[in-house]
């Protein structure tokens, strides 16, 4: 009896590091990463998320969460005068634009990375279709509070 495709830890663990580094070159200061989680069915988002669509060995959505507060703080040290919702949401698609296409090292070159969907209304955008089991890893960076989301399916 043959068991359907999983992804292992290993391309799960992927993202946490990728996240880590970006917050940490950027800033100098690493967010700390909880416990991970599943998700069964839609999980709950917060003010701004950025999604990246991605296909080829892997194939599902890549996403970062997060409030106002960690955006404003982040374009603060990008010493970007803007704190309007357009320029936090393209912030979320840059971030998890870069965490995304820093896992082609792990997943290969046939990894395609799309544009990335960031949106302001806590709600997967309807063209996103979610795996059945997303993976949640929260994380704190400074002050705030955020988590990655892993919807991928082999």
């Amino acid at each position: 009896m043959s068991s359907a495709p999983s992804l292992s830890a290993e391309d799960l663990a992927v993202f946490a590091p990728l996240a880590k580094r970006y917050f940490e070159t950027l800033s100098g200061d690493a967010p700390e990463f909880g416990e991970s989680s599943i998700d069964l069915g839609e999980p709950e988002l917060a003010k701004l998320t950025g999604f990246i669509p991605v296909e080829g060995p892997v194939h599902g959505w890549v996403a970062i969460t997060f409030g106002t507060d960690l955006a404003d703080e982040m374009l603060s040290v990008l010493e970007e005068p803007s704190r309007d919702e357009e320029t936090r949401r393209d912030l979320a698609g840059e971030i998890v634009s870069t965490i995304a296409s820093n896992a082609r090292w792990h997943f290969g070159k046939h990894l395609t990375v799309k544009p990335a969907v960031a949106t302001a209304n806590a709600s997967i955008p309807d063209n996103l279709a979610a795996s059945p089991l997303i993976f949640q890893v929260p994380f704190q960076w400074r002050a705030f509070n955020g988590a990655l989301l892993i919807s991928l399916t082999p």
